[in-house]
């Protein structure tokens, strides 16, 4: 297989590049000169407005960033409160456990541990 030859990239050309000044006379000049000046006073607005998007957009970002961290802190304090309550309700109910089950092994043991096991056929 031939790899594809690339094309030769076309430098850019400048505006005066083909410009011959003994051929143009002062009234193309002028007009040429304030055609171009148009053209970056209209570049130069549009860069103004893009600096105030940025600027608007940066402030919404710092905005949504001071929000979020707001809202971890909410959820980081829940967090906590529930781990709280659950570490509670697992202690309680381990209490709940001991406290029911132990009626039931202390039976076991006084079943275990009857002096007259025979009687009990």
């Amino acid at each position: 297989m031939s790899k594809p030859k690339k094309k030769p990239k076309l430098k850019r050309r400048s505006i005066c590049e083909g410009l011959d000044l003994k051929k143009t006379n002062k009234k193309q000049l002028i007009f040429t000169i304030r055609f171009l000046e148009d053209i970056l006073q209209g570049q130069g607005y549009t860069i103004l407005g893009l600096r105030d998007t940025i600027s608007f957009q940066q402030k919404i970002i710092n905005e949504n960033k001071a929000g979020i961290s707001t809202i971890i802190d909410k959820y980081e304090d829940q967090l906590e409160e529930l781990q709280k309550q659950n570490t509670q309700l697992t202690l309680s109910f381990e209490e709940l456990k001991v406290r029911h089950f132990g009626k039931f092994e202390r039976r076991l043991k006084e079943f275990a541990l009857r002096p007259n096991k025979k009687k009990d056929n």
